[in-house]
C-alpha cells in the first residue's frame, strides 16, 4: 500500500481540528506467521470522541455503522489473533482490548495495564511534524515510538497511549508491526463502538483462544445449528465437520504472530 503522508497539510488544521470529533487514521505493516517473511497492510481508525478514543480497522468502523443503524453488522475475524480493536477513556486513563469471539461474536474486554514510557532525547521529522523518540516493553516486545507535542492529545494506535503528544509512528524491534499515521480528517458522524462487553482477564482470554482451536465449532454443535458449505458459484459442496475444525485449526496457526506474544497461545499442531 502506498503511504499518503497529508501531513505537511495537515498540520495547518490540526489545532481546529481538535476541537471536533476527529479521526486519525494509520496503516499497519504486520506480519501474520513468526515464521514467514510476508507483511499484510491494513488501515485503521482512531476516533476521538471527547473523553474517549476507540482503535479499529476499516471494516470494524463499517460493521459498527452498520449496527448502530439496523442492529446487524458484517462480522468479524476468524480466529482471536490479529485483533486489535481498543477503547481508551483518556480522562481516566482507562484502556480495554476488545476481544470478539469467532462465529458468534460475543463481546469481551480486557483492561491493559499502565504503560512505563522512557522518553529520550533522540529527535527527528517525520512530515511537517517534529518528533521525539520514546520507548516501551509492553506484550513481551520491546517498542519504539515518535510522537510529536504539536497535537496535544496523549493518544496513539492500538493501546499506546500516555506520551506528551501524539504518537505518530511506532513498531517493535522485529518490524512484526509497524502503525504509521498517514492521515488526520474531521469525523462528521459518530459512531458509536460495541457495547455489551463482558470484562475478563489474560487467563481468560487465553481459555477461549485455547478452546476455540480445540474445537472451533463447538458452539455449533452444541446449538445443533444446521451449516452448508458451497462454493464460488453458489454450488452445494460436502465437507466434513473434521476437515472444516482442520482447516479452521491451519487458519490459526497460520496467523500465530499475536502481538501479546507474552500471552500468545504455543501451538503443537496437535492440540494445545
Amino acid at each position: 500500500m502506498k503511504k499518503v503522508f497529508l501531513i505537511c497539510c495537515l498540520f495547518l488544521i490540526v489545532n481546529k481540528v481538535l476541537s471536533q470529533n476527529t479521526s486519525f487514521i494509520y496503516e499497519l505493516k504486520y506480519r501474520p506467521n513468526a515464521e514467514k517473511q510476508y507483511y499484510k497492510d491494513q488501515l485503521f481508525y482512531l476516533d476521538i470522541y471527547g473523553k474517549e478514543s476507540i482503535f479499529r480497522s476499516q471494516h470494524e468502523r463499517s460493521a459498527d455503522s452498520l449496527i448502530q443503524k439496523t442492529g446487524f453488522g458484517l462480522g468479524f475475524k476468524m480466529n482471536y489473533n490479529h485483533q486489535y480493536y481498543t477503547q481508551k477513556i483518556l480522562t481516566e486513563n482507562k484502556v480495554y482490548k476488545i476481544i470478539v469471539t469467532p462465529i458468534f461474536s460475543d463481546i469481551y474486554s480486557i483492561p491493559i495495564e499502565d504503560l512505563a514510557w522512557k522518553i529520550t532525547n533522540d529527535k527527528t521529522k517525520i512530515g511537517d511534524f517534529d518528533c521525539q523518540k520514546a520507548e516501551l516493553i509492553y506484550g513481551g516486545r520491546s517498542w519504539t515510538a515518535w510522537f510529536t507535542q504539536e497535537i496535544v492529545l496523549q493518544d496513539g494506535p492500538y493501546i499506546f497511549h500516555g506520551l506528551p503528544g501524539m504518537i505518530i509512528k511506532i513498531t517493535d524491534e522485529r518490524s512484526d508491526f509497524v502503525f504509521s499515521l498517514v492521515k488526520i480528517e474531521k469525523n462528521m458522524s459518530q459512531i458509536s463502538p460495541l457495547r455489551s462487553k463482558k470484562e475478563i482477564n489474560w487467563e481468560i482470554f487465553r481459555k477461549l483462544e485455547s478452546d476455540f482451536y480445540k474445537d472451533p465449532y463447538a458452539e455449533v454443535k452444541a446449538r445443533n445449528i444446521g451449516y452448508v458449505n458451497a462454493n464460488e458459484k453458489g454450488e452445494k459442496i460436502n465437507i466434513s465437520m473434521k476437515k472444516m475444525t482442520e482447516s479452521m485449526q491451519k487458519n490459526i496457526r497460520d496467523n500465530n504472530n499475536a502481538i501479546e506474544l507474552n500471552h500468545a497461545l504455543k501451538y503443537d499442531y496437535q492440540k494445545i
